[in-house]
């Protein structure tokens, strides 16, 4: 069987790639700790620079980045083209008391939401994610168009590039 694109083939398959199952506050303090580690020392980002930005996320699978970015002040617009997600992402943002922060989900991809963007976009970003996937969405122009429409000036955006 071949597959168009990445969440294509999660989707199909049933796979969520990244999911922690969190069940205790613990479960996200340890994460946290690592995400905290990964900006801190690696990229030289406080946490503080997420406490009310506005913040996009693409293909946040099951959310556990996101709580991340909610739990250091950020208030978060997800955007991920797998159903199966949705429910846990918003089910963890009750559990941790962070429905407040999550703006909303978006069932699209990058192609999809930068088709829909005028539709859809009424405000800039002050930090964008897309970690872990944007090398597979060709051409690259599709998303660095859409990222530049979307950043807000001296906003910040995460990619990993293989």
């Amino acid at each position: 069987m071949t597959y168009e694109t990445q969440y294509d083939y999660y989707i199909k398959e049933g796979i969520l790639s990244t999911h922690k199952n969190f069940q205790s506050s613990e479960d996200l303090a340890e994460h946290e700790n690592k995400r905290r580690e990964i900006f801190t020392e690696k990229l030289l980002l406080p946490p503080k620079i997420f406490k009310d930005s506005n913040l996009i996320e693409f293909g946040p699978d099951c959310g556990e980045c996101s709580l991340v970015f909610a739990s250091w002040g950020a208030n978060c617009r997800l955007v991920e083209p797998n159903p199966a997600t949705h429910n846990i992402i918003k089910n963890y943002f009750q559990m941790f008391n962070l429905t407040s922060k999550l703006e909303g989900i978006d069932e699209l991809d990058v192609k999809g939401f930068s088709d829909s963007f005028d539709s859809l976009v009424t405000k800039k970003y002050d930090f964008i994610d897309a970690e872990g996937f944007i090398y597979t969405i060709k051409p690259n122009q599709t998303w660095i168009k859409l990222f530049s429409k979307l950043l807000e000036k001296e906003g910040f955006a995460l990619i990993d590039y293989y």
